[in-house]
């Protein structure tokens, strides 16, 4: 559904190569050899992308305030897809390359369960404040976290060269905007995952089942 821009973030990273990504990048890429990105490591990057999953969950008073929460994430969230799943979290995504907190312009978005949002939070920063979330799983802060899988090679020599990698991901976002499946489409689509990975007949039934009551 997304191959568009998966193929549209090939080319830029691979016209980087092409065109020297080392006048662009910082640090060590500029001297050292093994930081240079070759053909392998783009196809490594697209390979990885959205595989590294993690689940963030927030439970408790409300957190500290937004713009002492700012950051940016290391490389594997070059490519970043969030996607709250319970409660809500609100993300400042700030207009400037400072962390100061004078002149600066935040664009907020308020997360609901949902809400989908695919970024470059490796160069943006960014901060996340939470309202105040009670003491049990049901009143929580649940998200996913779909960032970018890398080997550990890999991650360094993106590492090296963050700004042009994070600079065409958000032209190719731009560029071609990532299409999310709908809940139906999501579960024929894991319903068939699983199906076909599951060698008990008795099981597959159970999954068919489990899909066509929820």
């Amino acid at each position: 559904k997304n191959s568009n821009f998966l193929a549209d973030l090939r080319g830029r990273l691979l016209s980087l190569i092409r065109e020297g990504v080392s006048q662009n990048a910082q640090g060590p890429s500029l001297t050292n050899p093994k930081c240079i990105p070759k053909e392998a490591d783009v196809e490594a990057f697209i390979k990885g992308a959205f595989r590294n999953v993690a689940i963030q969950i927030h439970v408790g008073q409300s957190s500290h305030p937004r713009e002492l929460t700012r950051h940016r994430d290391h490389i594997f969230s070059a490519l970043h897809m969030a996607i709250t799943l319970r409660g809500k979290r609100t993300v400042g995504f700030l207009e400037t390359d400072s962390f100061a907190m004078d002149s600066i312009k935040e664009l907020t978005l308020l997360n609901r369960p949902g809400t989908v949002y695919v970024t470059s939070p490796a160069a943006i920063t960014h901060g996340v404040s939470f309202e105040d979330l009670g003491n049990s799983m049901q009143s929580s802060s649940v998200s996913m976290q779909c960032r970018t899988f890398l080997d550990r090679e890999v991650a360094l020599v993106w590492k090296a060269n963050k700004i042009p990698l994070c600079n065409a991901v958000c032209d190719s976002l731009r560029a071609h905007p990532i299409e999310i499946p709908s809940t139906d489409e999501f579960q024929k689509s894991l319903l068939r995952l699983s199906s076909a990975h599951s060698p008990d007949p008795l099981q597959r039934d159970l999954i068919t089942y489990r899909y066509h009551i929820e």
